[in-house]
């Protein structure tokens, strides 16, 4: 392996870690006072974020992984979609303005970490792909 596709599957595993600090750090408690202020479970509000936050990372980890050991394309797939999935949640979150004031100063920056560690992922996936092609 590459010391690109290392740093690919580095970065995707990244994305995961900091999506999962994020959720536990950050989003969990704002999951509880949600549900109270949207009249809504807790049940229905972590369905909701897992599916939003946590899918979209295991793909990006798992796609990530196949893409860099096997040069496969389900993987690739899998590395975009949830890599654009996690950018466009992360990119409202933080182009809102609403991200520090409402996660505050350390949920805010957990807030930009795993959409950033994606937009990675996919550009280090695309440069991958790219030295691979000029090989064959």
């Amino acid at each position: 392996m590459k010391t690109v596709q290392k740093l690919e599957v580095g970065a995707g595993i990244i994305t995961l870690i900091a999506t999962l600090l994020f959720f536990f750090f950050a989003g969990f408690l704002k999951i509880i006072k949600e549900s109270e202020y949207f009249n809504t479970t807790v049940k229905e509000e972590l369905f909701w974020s897992f599916l939003i936050l946590i899918i979209p990372s295991l793909l990006i980890t798992f796609g990530s992984y196949f893409h860099a050991s096997k040069q496969s394309k389900l993987g690739f797939a899998a590395l975009i979609i949830g890599g654009s999935i996690l950018m466009l949640y992360f990119g409202v979150i933080f182009f809102s303005g609403g991200a520090f004031y409402y996660y505050g100063v350390v949920g805010g920056f957990l807030s930009v970490i795993p959409g950033i560690f994606a937009a990675m992922t996919i550009i280090l996936a695309l440069r991958s792909r790219k030295s691979s092609a000029l090989l064959d």
